[in-house]
């Protein structure tokens, strides 16, 4: 019981240091100034910026920048926003990436999602996969901002 306990204590402070980091990240990101356009259209080069900033080479951040630009767009979420979620769970940006609890590739995402057969169908099955990856992580992401009514600070928790 007292191990479970400490877990429990463990994962929140985790999840509350995650919290704050994503919070920090996402506020600290160099945004675009506003225009006209309510929706300022993120760039390549800002998302590549954004890695290469915390350490990530130039080639690998474009390539990751692209991906995460057209699963963003693809699935309505905030590029920065997934960005900053990377940076947390794979700041290397490696494909090997692997958790002590099994989750794997970009952004982290755990095994059983790719027994989600519509997830599958959607975005593959091999986490590792940069696209597959991406596209995993923001569709969990979504899950878990409805199952908290669109809170931010509660979907992160999940």
């Amino acid at each position: 019981m007292r191990s479970i306990v400490k877990d429990l204590v463990t994962l929140t402070i985790a999840a509350m240091w995650a919290i704050s980091v994503l919070t920090s990240a996402v506020s600290h990101a160099d945004l675009p100034p506003m225009k006209e356009d309510p929706t300022p259209r993120v760039t390549l080069e800002q998302v590549s910026a954004f890695f290469v900033k915390y350490g990530a080479p130039l080639e690998r951040a474009a390539e990751v920048a692209k991906v995460i630009l057209e699963e963003s767009e693809k699935h309505g979420q905030d590029p920065f926003l997934v960005s900053a979620i990377i940076s947390v769970e794979n700041p290397d940006l490696k494909r090997s990436a692997e958790s002590h609890v099994g989750a794997a590739g970009l952004m982290q995402v755990m095994p059983f999602w790719t027994r989600d057969e519509r997830m599958v169908s959607e975005c593959g099955d091999n986490v590792r996969d940069d696209r597959t990856g991406v596209c995993m992580g923001i569709r969990v992401l979504a899950f878990h901002l409805k199952q908290s009514k669109g809170s931010l600070d509660k979907g992160l928790l999940y």
